[in-house]
């Protein structure tokens, strides 16, 4: 049994592909660190480092970092995925879309995050080696007390017998 083709209608079509790929609103590199969601920018690559893999989930990403500026204005941008395989020439006018900004405060508060979880875990690590070098001091003390207290048997028990004779080992 075969259906009779549909036909879509434009307007139908455009919004299900904004709804698919969501237009990105388009901003002057200055207000990067101003806005939240997802934004093109346009600008210059001034820097561009090697694609390196990083681990993401147990998956390795590729990830490449490049400096923009436009203008008097330079901003850092991390590429991932797909677009950190992409060439970009040093020098060269690049259009970015769909780039995850988020507002100065926002990224401060992740890294503050993250900066005091690393302090914790320092502080914890720090108490862990205390502990452990307490312990590793107490368990030294211990071995050489238990040293001593062998020497000093073996010393009391140093009185032999040979025949004709007692000898006392007096040290």
């Amino acid at each position: 049994m075969r259906s009779s083709p549909v036909t879509v209608p434009e307007h139908l079509m455009h919004q299900a592909t904004a709804l698919i790929d969501p237009p990105s609103r388009k901003i002057h590199l200055r207000e990067f660190g101003q806005v939240q969601g997802h934004v093109t920018v346009e600008g210059r690559v001034i820097e561009s480092s090697a694609p390196k893999k990083i681990l993401l989930r147990m998956e390795e990403i590729p990830l490449k970092n490049i400096k923009l500026q436009q203008e008097d204005t330079q901003v850092d941008v991390s590429l991932w995925r797909e677009a950190a395989l992409l060439e970009v020439d040093y020098g060269k006018e690049v259009s970015l879309s769909h780039l995850a900004a988020m507002m100065a405060e926002e990224l401060k508060k992740e890294q503050d995050t993250s900066s005091s979880h690393l302090e914790r875990m320092k502080k914890n690590l720090k108490a862990s080696v205390r502990d452990l070098q307490h312990r590793l001091d107490e368990a030294e003390k211990l071995a050489l007390k238990g040293g001593k207290k062998q020497l000093q048997k073996l010393s009391q028990s140093s009185l032999f017998e040979t025949p004709g004779a007692s000898f006392i080992n007096c040290s």
